[in-house]
């Protein structure tokens, strides 16, 4: 028998991309970007101020149900506008993000640590 969690991952991954609302929190220096659904936490990028505006993308995670949605490129995205509003430069240390700006270089060339 399918719960109800096992209908709503089979809805979500029958998706090719969905929108989702990003939320954000900051404290001491680290931060993350971060999507939840029902309260669980599915998807984050994980970053750090290492110096004075620097902004290190350390981590990009999603969750199963989620995968293939460009969740991830939303979050990534996110931190760039962030990055954007505060005159941070990024270094995007995680895998996913570094290739992220690698394949969109010119439209985040602002932002990317020389």
């Amino acid at each position: 028998m399918k719960t109800y969690a096992d209908k709503k991952n089979i809805y979500l991954s029958s998706l090719k991309s969905i929108h989702m609302n990003i939320q954000h929190d900051e404290k001491d220096g680290r931060g993350i970007f971060y999507v939840t659904i029902d309260g669980k936490q599915l998807a984050e990028m994980v970053y750090s101020i290492k110096e004075p505006g620097q902004m290190v993308i350390e981590h990009t995670e999603v969750d199963d149900a989620l995968r293939g949605k460009n969740i991830g490129a939303q979050l990534v995205h996110a931190g760039a506008e962030y990055a954007r509003q505060k005159h941070y430069t990024i270094i995007p240390l995680c895998p996913f993000a570094n290739a992220f700006f690698k394949k969109r270089h010119e439209e985040y060339q602002d932002v990317l640590r020389k």
